[in-house]
């Protein structure tokens, strides 16, 4: 059995914004980093090709992998490898959902497929509502 995980925002950004930022290496780079300032990202969002990002101390570096399955204005799907100490790795599906909602606004959705246990679903609630809080300040 696993466990899936839905978290969407309304974004004060036209949905093209929201897809150019999501697709972006250097944009990921710049808001990861600003949280980070450890923080690597690198690769290529494109169908077929992975993005990396790496984050913490050298003895408990944290991985994540993402290879992407679809990628249109709508809708971004990759499968993501997870390796975050001293949890077990694993593998996700997620799916971006990018809608136009009302003047110039943004439905993003995440869904998340695939987790191995309640618990680090929950634990990754909190992070998934973390990478839209600094799309929206990297947007706002």
């Amino acid at each position: 059995m696993t466990y899936d995980l839905h978290v969407e925002r309304i974004i004060n950004a036209p949905s093209e914004a929201v897809f150019a930022a999501r697709t972006s290496i250097a944009t990921e780079r710049e808001m990861t980093r600003r949280a980070d300032p450890t923080a690597d990202v690198r690769g290529e969002v494109l169908v077929g090709r992975a993005r990396v990002a790496e984050w913490g101390p050298e003895d408990a570096r944290c991985r994540v992998t993402q290879t992407f399955l679809e990628i249109t204005e709508q809708k971004i799907v990759y499968a993501e490898v997870l390796e975050v100490p001293p949890s077990p790795v694993y593998t996700t599906t997620i799916t971006e959902t990018i809608t136009p909602h009302g003047d110039g606004q943004t439905l993003f959705r995440f869904d998340v497929e695939g987790f191995p246990t309640e618990e680090e679903r929950d634990l990754h609630r909190e992070g998934y509502g973390i990478v839209l809080d600094r799309l929206v300040a990297y947007l706002g």
